[in-house]
């Protein structure tokens, strides 16, 4: 993190910190979600039915749901969801209460469960624990990030 003044930081009033964008952020993100995509079963098996499209993204793609550290919100994926979103994925953002884990972990396995596809659940920080508490037994769940 780069302090004020540096060069190549960004101020993003959201958050009140500092930031470096890094230089390969778009192609780091591409690698994360390609690699959660194909480690999951079924990869290789996909029908015809399957390779049908639905508003303008390939049904074999899973669906990304981001889900947000402590100390945070959902705004602070809005970058991310842009990229996704122009790589055709449908992605949605946890927007978590942080009131306990417990809580946090039922928001996001009611968002999951209203994916239409497969979800790679995608967490910052806390966000890792409670996407992997969402994930629990959970077959909807195709990977975690």
């Amino acid at each position: 993190m780069d302090g004020p003044g540096e060069a190549g930081a960004k101020n993003y009033p959201c958050d009140g910190y500092v930031h470096s964008k890094p230089k390969n952020s778009r192609a780091a993100l591409q690698w994360c979600v390609a690699v959660a995509i194909f480690l999951g079963p079924s990869c290789a098996a996909v029908g015809a039915a399957d390779r049908a499209s639905t508003r303008g993204t390939d049904l074999a793609r899973p669906e990304i749901v981001l889900v947000h550290g402590a100390f945070a919100d959902a705004t602070g994926w809005q970058k991310v969801i842009q990229i996704l979103q122009r790589d055709r994925y449908e992605v949605t953002a946890v927007e978590n209460p942080l009131e306990s884990l417990a809580g946090d972990v039922a928001t996001t396995t009611r968002v999951v469960e209203a994916q239409q596809r497969r979800v790679v659940l995608v967490g910052h920080s806390y966000g890792g624990a409670v996407i992997t508490g969402a994930a629990a037994g959970n077959a909807k769940v195709k990977a975690l990030v």
